[in-house]
């Protein structure tokens, strides 16, 4: 059976979004979670041990080790059906706005970190209210053009696994009022899945 290493479900929204995609789409594995130390070198060291780059998410798949995020879930829409959407034209869409999402919204990721402290909800808003738009109408694409309660058509995806930190970073932080009325419905959705209220029990 493959073994996904996450870290602290507390701190680590990377490691949320390989295993939501495994836990949504029923596909059976083991989990090992990882507390963060403070003493960052001893971390890294005794991290080694399963990751390459002393970093999670790493999924083992009997000899194979498959280290990043989207590495992860590339590797598993090879394996298992339903991970990208049937539809071409929903598929490709889905491409850009994963991509998307691994290496944009910094402004989101700073000033709306994880984990949630109290002292951390007053924030500077440069660059945050431009992320929130975009998301926003990439949502409102998705959800337009496919014609489905998830973001690529009817049934959850990648795309959705992708987005999922998200959705808990507005709930967190008080910013759905900031998101459109289709947006908000497709916030609620993710947040009524089984996979994200058990990833959220810990928090």
């Amino acid at each position: 059976m493959m073994r996904l290493h996450i870290g602290d479900k507390e701190v680590s929204t990377w490691s949320m979004r390989p295993w939501l995609l495994l836990k949504e789409l029923g596909v059976p594995f083991e989990v090992e979670e990882h507390r963060f130390l403070d003493d960052v070198s001893l971390q890294r060291q005794q991290w080694r041990a399963f990751s390459p780059t002393s970093k999670v998410p790493v999924l083992e798949d009997g000899e194979r080790v498959i280290w990043d995020s989207l590495a992860i879930c590339l590797y598993l829409a090879e394996r298992f059906p339903g991970i990208w959407p049937q539809d071409p034209a929903a598929r490709a869409w889905s491409y850009s706005a994963v991509a998307e999402m691994h290496s944009g919204f910094t402004a989101l990721r700073t000033q709306c970190p994880f984990p949630v402290r109290a002292e951390k909800r007053v924030m500077e808003k440069v660059g945050l209210a431009m992320d929130l738009q975009r998301i926003d109408e990439l949502w409102q694409q998705g959800l337009a053009q496919f014609g489905g309660g998830f973001l690529a058509g009817d049934t959850f995806s990648l795309a959705d696994a992708y987005y999922a930190p998200v959705v808990l970073r507005l709930d967190f932080y008080g910013l759905i009022g900031a998101m459109s009325a289709s947006s908000q419905t497709y916030i609620a959705r993710i947040g009524n899945l089984a996979g994200v209220k058990e990833w959220c029990a810990r928090n």
